[in-house]
């Protein structure tokens, strides 16, 4: 059975909500990462993905064991885009907060594609948090990364970046806790790709510029396909 709330052995007083599959990105660091056999089991099937009542029931039986007493903060991650899935974020963050816990969501930051005032939205439901996964610092970089699926001819290829960047602004405007955050790739694995390279490590300057947290993190994969 795919896992809806899960922990990290690293992170005792944290725990996950997988709430989804769906993506709009092909990210080329996900297709080649081991990490993910590790989370086979965070997979929907088609048609599987949980209701907001069973998610809700599983949180409350998760939140009674002894071992999750100790819980101060649910994150919305999983494998796939937790926003994707707004309206129902819209209903479960209050429940969530009734167990007086923060609460977080870790986004790729296209909400406003599809969604209008999303940061706005979620402020007023009462989430705490947002972490937004940039990985790059340019338009082009970024679609080299993480292949927005959102991307076709009847829109320029900066739209997906731009409404990120957009997305990061109004989330800091309203008053979220936002953070920034890139994998930390080795420099090896951008033989042919040194411009992409430069762009993540110039992502934590974009980060300053926005006046933005930002957080490096460690990437376990194999190579990266582009």
């Amino acid at each position: 059975m795919t896992e809806i709330f899960y922990k990290l052995e690293s992170r005792p007083n944290k725990a996950y909500l997988n709430i989804t599959s769906q993506c709009t990105n092909s990210c080329v660091f996900c297709k080649n990462n081991p990490e993910w056999e590790r989370f086979s089991d965070l997979i929907f099937k088609d048609g599987e993905e949980p209701a907001v009542y069973e998610i809700l029931s599983d949180i409350e039986k998760n939140l009674k064991r002894i071992e999750n007493k100790n819980i101060e903060e649910i994150i919305f991650c999983g494998v796939g885009e937790p926003l994707k899935r707004f309206d129902d974020v819209l209903k479960l963050i209050p429940e969530i907060k009734k167990y007086n816990i923060k609460t977080r969501i870790n986004t790729n930051g296209q909400a406003k594609i599809w969604e209008k005032n999303p940061a706005l939205r979620l402020k007023e439901v009462g989430l705490d948090a947002i972490n937004i996964s940039m990985n790059a610092s340019d338009a082009l970089s970024y679609n080299s990364l993480c292949n927005p699926r959102l991307i076709d001819d009847d829109i320029t290829d900066d739209f997906a970046f731009n409404k990120i960047i957009d997305f990061i602004k109004d989330c800091k405007r309203v008053g979220l806790e936002t953070e920034i955050t890139a994998l930390k790739f080795p420099e090896e694995y951008f033989v042919n790709q040194h411009g992409v390279y430069r762009s993540v490590l110039e992502t934590e300057g974009l980060a300053k510029r926005l006046g933005i947290k930002f957080r490096w993190r460690t990437y376990h994969g194999k190579g990266l396909e582009f």
